[in-house]
């Protein structure tokens, strides 16, 4: 009977796929790097994550992503799905993004700023 108990554990396997287009984007996933798209991260919690995409050449994209719990992890069916459930049920979602090439800068514009941030730095010291 006790063997049975061990074995008639359920458990449930959440996961995130991240994409992007262009690949290759580095991915910080609640402010730490994880990787770069494509690629799969488990988690343990529902809710809204931040997720950043950084790739040399792109904007920075942001998003607040809410990650909702399927039917499944709802209370109470929660306890029997992850404690009485004799087989693995997998939940997965995916947050597919696409960069957007980055505006170049004129360089009159860039020094002029440049410029202004000095003379800023200027009047703030002592």
């Amino acid at each position: 009977m006790a063997l049975w108990i061990v074995l008639a554990t359920g458990c449930v396997e959440r996961t995130i796929t991240i994409r992007s287009d262009p690949p290759a984007a580095h991915v910080y996933f609640e402010g730490k790097e994880i990787g770069q798209t494509p690629m799969t991260v488990s988690f343990v919690h529902h809710g809204t994550r931040q997720v950043t995409l950084f790739k040399p050449g792109y904007e920075k994209l942001h998003a607040m992503e809410e990650i909702k719990a399927p039917w499944f992890q709802w209370f109470p069916i929660d306890f029997f799905t992850e404690v009485l459930w004799p087989w693995t049920l997998k939940e997965e979602h995916l947050l597919e993004y696409k960069l957007e090439p980055a505006k170049e800068v004129p360089t009159k514009e860039l020094l002029n700023r440049a410029e202004e941030m000095r003379k800023r730095a200027y009047h703030i010291q002592p």
